[in-house]
């Protein structure tokens, strides 16, 4: 690939998960997650919604994904990651769960063809309502997953994990795990990998972007090209802002409520207190 003036660095692992593996246990699934699994006994349901009944649902999906996105402390990417599970939603299957009479979140699935045949599905969004229960999303996830499996569905990808499991031997490997482990403002990689992985996916395949310089630098450059929009940059420039300033305030407000300490002590002991007087005092 050098010899053609291209160089590979690998950016991440996506989650593949084949179904018949999968499900293929002694045991059912949910017993590995308490909590969607107590949620389905008290009535917690995942169907299909489709044609009239999804248009007729449409405004209560609509607004999860408004209240989830305003929850939200920065903007969404404006390329790969865009939250838009209604564009070409003729395309798109879309699944609900319904507890106590509501719909507390739903999914949008994404066909995958080989040969020209359906043989997967991308989990594309994922939401929930914010009065919805613990394991609201699991449950949601797992129960597709078994529906599609039902269905003949070969494999269900949930999306890459940016940073994740990258071999320290590939270029720049040791820098990039660096970053994963460390990097948490705006983007935290590592609970988005944390999150995958307790689904325990039948396998990682590694991830990788091209680019035709060498330096990594450059390609990082490209990536943020393509995903953040000058109204990213001033979003992040706004919230930092707002976050001082709220900061600021909170000091104020709990300032009284703070025991000063002592600052009436001699210079004596304040020299005794500071290591190099060590040195003075013999010690």
């Amino acid at each position: 690939m050098e010899k053609l003036g291209f160089y590979r660095w690998q950016i991440g692992v996506e989650p593949i998960f084949e179904l018949k593996d999968y499900f293929n246990k002694p045991y059912d699934i949910l017993q590995e997650f308490p909590l969607a699994r107590a949620l389905k006994k008290r009535g917690g349901n995942v169907r299909e919604v489709s044609g009239d009944e999804l248009v007729e649902k449409k405004v209560i999906l609509q607004n999860i994904v408004t209240k989830w996105l305003s929850a939200k402390k920065t903007t969404e990417l404006s390329f790969l990651n865009k939250v838009s599970p209604f564009e070409l939603e003729n395309q798109k299957r879309f699944f609900v769960l319904e507890d106590r009479g509501r719909i507390q979140a739903f999914l949008s699935a994404v066909p995958l063809f080989r040969d020209g045949d359906i043989a997967g599905y991308f989990f594309n969004d994922v939401l929930k309502d914010d009065t919805a229960r613990a394991g609201s999303i699991e449950l949601i996830i797992l129960e597709t997953m078994r529906a599609l499996y039902h269905q003949g569905v070969e494999e269900i990808r949930t999306g890459m994990c940016p940073l994740a499991q990258i071999d320290p031997e590939e270029r720049n490997g040791k820098f990039l795990n660096k970053i994963f482990d460390r990097w948490h403002f705006g983007y935290n990689f590592k609970k988005l990998y944390q999150f995958k992985s307790k689904f325990n996916p039948t396998r990682w395949e590694p991830t990788y972007a091209i680019s035709s310089s060498p330096n990594l630098k450059y390609l990082l450059l490209d990536i943020l090209r393509v995903h953040l929009s000058g109204s990213l940059v001033a979003h992040f420039i706004v919230t930092f802002k707002k976050s001082a300033v709220r900061s600021t305030e909170l000091k104020n407000e709990v300032k009284h409520l703070v025991k000063r300490k002592n600052s009436d002590k001699s210079s004596l002991t304040f020299l005794r207190q500071i290591p190099w007087t060590c040195i003075v005092t013999g010690k």
